[in-house]
C-alpha cells in the first residue's frame, strides 16, 4: 500500500476499463479484477473519486483483499456494505456509505455499469498441499542457509526458524486473525478509539498462500513478503503449456521485501523471478531499516529456489542522481551523465547478484515498460 506501488492504480484501471469494455464480448468476463492487501478497495474508491475517474467507468470492479484468517473472509459484497461492517462508529459508517455511493452514482451517470464489489479471500495452508510440501523439502535447506539481515520479534512464531517450521500451525490461528485487524488499522487513518493508534510491526505469515480467483488462462498464487507494511508476491503459471511437449512456464513477480522465505515453496523451480534490488552491497543496515533487499540478496534467493532467470527491479532513486558539480552545466549534459551513472550503478547490482546466483547471462535489469520473454522449455 506504499504510494509508489498504488497511487497510479485509478488511472491505470480507467484505461483498462475502456479497453476491456470495447473488446470483451463474454458477459461473464466484463468485469475488472484488482487484488491486494486489506484496505485496497477503500484506497481505490478514494482514488477514483478525487481524480474524477469514477465517472468514466463502464464495467464493475471486483476487488479481492487477501486476509490471513478464514474468520475475516467474506464473499463479494457492495463496497458500502463491506466498509459499513468495518467502520467504527455511526459517523464512520455514514461516511463509508456515502463514499461508496458516490463511486457507483458517478459511473451510472456516465452510462456505465460500474461500481465496486469487495471480497476477502482466506489463505490455504502449505502443509495441506502435497505439491507445495514437496517444494518445501526441495528448497528448505538452501533457503534456511540464506543470510538474513532482518529477524522477526522473538515472541512471534516465525522466530522459531526453519522453513519447515513455518507451516501454518493451528496455534497461529489467533495470531493470523489479529494480523487482519492490524492491517485494517494500518490502512485506516484512525485507530480503534478514533485517534491514531499504535500497531504491531508487520511480520509476513509463513506457511500460508492464496489462490486468486478470476484469472483466465493462468493460475495465480500469492504469498506474503516481509516489508514495513503488508506486501505480497505473486506466482503466475500457465494452465496449459505453450506448445506440445513443453512444460508450463512459471513466473514470480515480487514486491518490496527484505525476506522472501514465505514465497519460497511457491517460487521453487520458476522460469523467471522478478526480485527487488533497492540497495547495493555495504548498505545492509539501510536495507534492514527500510526492509528492502540488496542485489546480492536477490541473487541468493533466486539460487535458493532454483530460478532459471532473474530480473532485478525497484532500484533506489539515488541511482538517478548525477554528481553535484554538473548542476552548473546544461541540462542535456547533466541528463546524459545521470544516465551513465545509473547504468554503472545498476551494472554493479547485476554483478553483486551474479556472485550469488551463478548463472552467467541469466540476470537482467528492468526499466520502464520493460518486457521479458519467458523461454519455452521441454518437459522432463
Amino acid at each position: 500500500m506504499h504510494g509508489d506501488h498504488c497511487f497510479g492504480l485509478g488511472a491505470a484501471l480507467a484505461l483498462l476499463d475502456e479497453a476491456k469494455a470495447a473488446s470483451q464480448t463474454d458477459p461473464a468476463r466484463q468485469r475488472n479484477h484488482v487484488y491486494g492487501p486489506p484496505g485496497l478497495a477503500e484506497l481505490l474508491r478514494a482514488s477514483l473519486l478525487v481524480t474524477g475517474q469514477a465517472q468514466q467507468l463502464r464495467l464493475p470492479i471486483m476487488v479481492t483483499e487477501l486476509v490471513c484468517s478464514p474468520a475475516s473472509a467474506h464473499p463479494p459484497r457492495p463496497l458500502g456494505e463491506a466498509l459499513d461492517s468495518r467502520q467504527r462508529g455511526a459517523q464512520g459508517r455514514q461516511a463509508a456509505r456515502a463514499a461508496a455511493a458516490a463511486v457507483t452514482q458517478g459511473s451510472a451517470a456516465a452510462g456505465g455499469g460500474g461500481g465496486i464489489l469487495v471480497q476477502r479471500l482466506a489463505p490455504r495452508l502449505v502443509r495441506e498441499t502435497p505439491e507445495l510440501q514437496a517444494a518445501v523439502e526441495a528448497v528448505a535447506d538452501r533457503v534456511d542457509r540464506l543470510e538474513e539481515i532482518w529477524y522477526p520479534p522473538r515472541s512471534h512464531p516465525a522466530a522459531r526458524g526453519g522453513l519447515r517450521a513455518g507451516s501454518g500451525s493451528d496455534s497461529e490461528a489467533d495470531l493470523y486473525s489479529s494480523m487482519d485487524e492490524d492491517l485494517d488499522e494500518q490502512n485506516s487513518p484512525l485507530g480503534s478509539n478514533g485517534a491514531p493508534g499504535w500497531r504491531r510491526p508487520f511480520v509476513a505469515a509463513e506457511g500460508l498462500f492464496w489462490e486468486l480467483p478470476g484469472c483466465a488462462g493462468v493460475e495465480v498464487r500469492a504469498a506474503q513478503l516481509q516489508h514495513r507494511v503488508a506486501c505480497w508476491g505473486y506466482v503466475f503459471r500457465e494452465r496449459q503449456p505453450a506448445q506440445e511437449g513443453a512444460k508450463r512456464r512459471k513466473v514470480v513477480v515480487m514486491g518490496d521485501t527484505v525476506s522472501s522465505r514465505a514465497i519460497a515453496p511457491l517460487a521453487a523451480g520458476c522460469d523467471v523471478l522478478s526480485h527487488e534490488a533497492t540497495f547495493a552491497a555495504g548498505m545492509e543496515d539501510k536495507a534492514r531499516i527500510a526492509q528492502h533487499s540488496t542485489g546480492r540478496m536477490a541473487g541468493a534467493f533466486a539460487a535458493a529456489v532454483g530460478a532459471r532467470q532473474l530480473v532485478l527491479t525497484h532500484f533506489s532513486a539515488r541511482y538517478r542522481e548525477g554528481p553535484k558539480e554538473l548542476e552548473t552545466r546544461s541540462n542535456r549534459q547533466a541528463t546524459q551523465r545521470e544516465l551513465e551513472q545509473q547504468s554503472w550503478a545498476v551494472t554493479g547490482l547485476i554483478r553483486e547478484a551474479a556472485e550469488a546466483f551463478r548463472r552467467p547471462g541469466a540476470i537482467f535489469a528492468a526499466s520502464d515498460f520493460y518486457t521479458h520473454h519467458v523461454p519455452v522449455t521441454n518437459s522432463y
